[in-house]
């Protein structure tokens, strides 16, 4: 349930997500080539994204129609 209701709450929320996956996304298109080669890099980043974004794009919808199902009431 979201429990911030206030501005600094949510501004410390968003930031700190900010920098977690801004630091993870900085961190896999820093190591993947030193790992696996730059020649493989192209590769396997393009089998690797499709299991990130597919249910990235479904996770909002399927929250959504869950909060509906369970008849939570929205956040004021």
């Amino acid at each position: 349930m979201f429990w911030a209701k206030t501005f600094p709450m949510i501004f410390l929320y968003n930031t700190l997500i900010g920098i977690g996956l801004g630091g993870a996304y900085v961190a896999m298109m820093t190591f993947m080539p030193l790992y696996f080669g730059r020649s493989h890099y192209p590769k396997i980043m393009g089998l690797a994204q499709p299991f990130s974004t597919i249910p990235g794009s479904i996770g909002s919808p399927r929250t959504g129609a869950i909060r509906d199902i369970a008849g939570m009431e929205t956040a004021n």
